[in-house]
């Protein structure tokens, strides 16, 4: 069962991965003075290097939320369900032992 509660989380973590993404982009070119957003990749220098093509992927990785977060939501059922019946199945045995 363990395996199954870490091949969910990593399912979790995979469905929000484009949203931390794009806020970390807009948090870093908000940071750095630049302007960022889905239109064009525009020169955004931090530290000595231009991040800005880095920053339109990450904004833009927003769009991949269309897909991933059906898929998280989809999971996150199917991992609440089996929890309950696990725990209703745990609860049953003790009734039963006791």
């Amino acid at each position: 069962m363990k395996v199954l509660r870490w091949i969910f989380g990593v399912v979790i973590v995979i469905t929000l991965a484009p949203l931390i993404f794009m806020l970390v982009s807009g948090l870093v070119g908000a940071l750095a003075g630049c302007q960022v957003d889905e239109g064009t990749a525009r020169a955004c220098h931090v530290f000595g290097a231009d991040v800005g093509e880095l920053l339109y992927a990450g904004t833009t990785s927003a769009w991949y939320a269309m897909v991933t977060a059906p898929i998280g939501v989809l999971v996150a059922a199917v991992w609440i369900v089996i929890e309950i019946v696990l725990a209703i199945r745990r609860g049953l045995r003790k009734r039963a032992a006791a």
